[in-house]
């Protein structure tokens, strides 16, 4: 099983999808049973949405948004 340190770095590094299945399942597998690592997960997302969203030019549209 992975470790949280592994877990918060393959999430950070945004290359998940590049990784291995084996390596992608037990990224998931850590997931489904760590709620700080999840917690994490969902904060790089809403920071990659954010980040998109500011070089595209819409950072207006930040406060509007559901993240």
């Amino acid at each position: 099983m992975k470790t949280c340190r592994e877990t918060a770095q393959a999430l950070s590094s945004g290359e998940v999808d590049e990784q291995r299945l084996s390596d992608r399942m037990a990224l998931v597998i850590h997931l489904a049973m760590c709620r700080h690592c999840r917690a994490f997960a969902k904060q790089i997302r809403r920071l990659r949405v954010l980040a998109r969203l500011v070089s595209e030019g819409l950072a207006s549209d930040v406060s509007r948004i559901a993240l």
